[in-house]
């Protein structure tokens, strides 16, 4: 599981730590607060060990995605890191960094997925660095620490083949804008076990689950129906030109939907992230991360949406997180505290993250949702008046 993220340097991110994620995180706050930021540092770590996406790994200062903080004078290096715990009861954690002091990050080859460099000891502060640090060029530091932090051990070389491959195959994300298309040009596949940030690749995915895993497209199928009663069925088809899914409306099994809407199609793609998980490996840690996931869904659904992503995270035997974002009050009322992170500006701009306090459970959570209580203004992370 996913238990910390940090930022330096990275957009409005000055130096942030979000700490003790649960398997539901959701991050609240006011529009261009920072919560995007978080998602794309975690996507671009993504992108980076991709041997398929070089261009992934190109910052350009002055057009385009600004990477670094405004302000942040060039000597001081961007820096991202993340904290992976693979076994449910252990107390161990191993985190990956990675840093340049450059605009740009240069492709390295070594980073492909299941290749690791030669390791060497960088003799500072014992940690180990997997790679030749060159100017201009990605540094790759892996540390290993438990309860009491440590780093003189150096990372057994299979947990450091594992964060790279967690980062590379075990993470979906959707992102805020999405095609919520159910129809996909043949000539368009990509990877057929990752949905494509914007979603439009969910028809292939779903063709290629049906006719390679019957099982996990058959729970699919039960998850959908459970949660949008005036679904029957959800087929899919493949011609020469393109691949398609179409919805069964209950009662009408002989015929398909005349339309779907934009809440049916973006909770299909949801559900199809988690299960492009089970595909590649039902018992490795997988992780979805997904913005504004109440979008165009009906108030009434967000109940037993959470409750079915609450299930997917307690299924034995396979380890599942998700990471939000919202703005929706009645969403995160369906949330606890200890779930939530609140994300806002500083006088100075930059990003700062925080714990519901303590508090507010005492207080207020015997006769208010948390989603109330943040409209309140108690919570922080709303725009200004």
């Amino acid at each position: 599981m996913l238990t910390h993220l940090r930022f330096k340097n990275w957009r409005s991110l000055r130096d942030v730590t979000i700490d003790d994620l649960q398997p539901l995180t959701v991050l609240i706050g006011a529009n261009s607060s920072g919560k995007t930021n978080i998602v794309d540092g975690l996507y671009f770590l993504h992108r980076l060990v991709s041997d398929n996406q070089p261009e992934a790994t190109m910052f350009t200062y002055d057009k385009g995605n600004k990477a670094r903080t405004l302000g942040i004078p060039e000597a001081e290096p961007v820096e991202l890191e993340v904290g992976v715990q693979f076994a449910e009861n252990s107390q161990q954690q191993y985190e990956i960094a990675i840093t340049s002091s450059d605009y740009a990050y240069d492709y390295d080859e070594w980073l492909r997925p299941g290749l690791l460099p030669h390791q060497e000891q960088s003799g500072r502060n014992g940690l180990l660095n997997t790679s030749v640090r060159r100017e201009g060029r990605t540094g790759l530091l892996l540390t290993q620490w438990g309860i009491q932090p440590s780093r003189e051990k150096s990372i057994p070389p299979v947990y450091a083949k594992e964060l790279l491959q967690f980062l590379l195959h075990r993470i979906q994300f959707l992102g805020e804008e999405r095609v919520l298309s159910h129809r996909i040009s043949n000539e368009a596949f990509r990877d057929l076990y990752q949905v494509e940030r914007d979603t439009s690749n969910v028809p292939a995915i779903l063709e290629f689950m049906r006719l390679r895993f019957a099982d996990t497209y058959a729970a699919f199928q039960d998850d959908v129906k459970w949660l949008l009663d005036h679904v029957a069925q959800i087929e899919t088809t493949r011609d020469e030109r393109d691949t398609r899914y179409t919805v069964r409306e209950a009662g009408r099994l002989n015929s398909e939907a005349p339309t779907i809407s934009s809440g049916t199609a973006h909770l299909i793609a949801m559900l199809t992230a988690y299960y492009a998980l089970d595909m590649r490996d039902a018992e490795l840690p997988g992780l979805v991360v997904i913005e504004e996931p109440d979008t165009a869904l009906n108030p009434m659904l967000l109940k037993r949406f959470v409750e079915q992503l609450r299930d997917y995270t307690e299924r034995e035997g396979r380890p599942r997180q998700f990471i939000l974002t919202t703005h929706n009050p009645t969403f995160l009322n369906y949330f606890q505290p200890e779930e939530v992170r609140i994300v806002e500006r500083d006088a100075e701009g930059y990003t700062q993250v925080k714990k519901v306090p303590d508090h507010i459970r005492e207080i207020w959570l015997d006769e208010y949702g948390l989603g109330e209580v943040w409209m309140t203004r108690t919570l922080g992370g709303v725009p200004e008046l």
